[in-house]
């Protein structure tokens, strides 16, 4: 049952973040379009465009984060900002987000660090405790209204 909340859920927290944020003039849901891309959303802010991770769980803020090697390298290379959006605590009842600050310096020390691995050693993903990251405060999500799963 969770496995059909979430993905409602992940809109509403992406709406919830905007309105945070802004006045947003523009955003393209980029996973929607490319499901391998290694961002979800790429958002405009007036002249500035910044790139959006959503990691959804229904565990606490402190699960670990999984972090793929083209989202790292994604992070360290484009000029653009990076940041995740944690949503965590997922029911029916809602959920909960919290926004990273930008990832630029933790993807160029994550990468530094894997160019270490001996040779034949290849990492595709590195699991992360958001506990390590610097993430705004606690935003509160409520389901869709109309959402017939939040009613059942």
């Amino acid at each position: 049952m969770l496995q059909e909340i979430t993905p409602r859920l992940i809109p509403t927290a992406f709406a919830t973040a905007l309105v945070l944020l802004g006045a947003i003039t523009e955003y393209e849901w980029t996973s929607q379009i490319s499901a391998i891309a290694p961002f979800d959303f790429r958002l405009k802010k007036a002249a500035t465009e910044s790139l959006i991770d959503v990691k959804t769980t229904s565990g606490p803020f402190e699960r670990e984060l999984h972090i793929s090697i083209p989202e790292l390298r994604v992070m360290k290379q484009d000029p653009r900002e990076y940041r995740i959006y944690r949503v965590f605590g997922v029911s029916i009842d809602g959920a909960k987000a919290r926004i990273s600050e930008p990832l630029r310096d933790f993807a160029h020390d994550v990468l530094r660090g894997l160019e270490e691995l001996p040779p034949g050693v290849y990492a595709d993903s590195v699991s992360v405790d958001p506990t390590r990251l610097v993430f705004g405060a606690e935003i509160e999500l409520e389901p869709p209204p109309g959402d017939d799963a939040a009613s059942a």
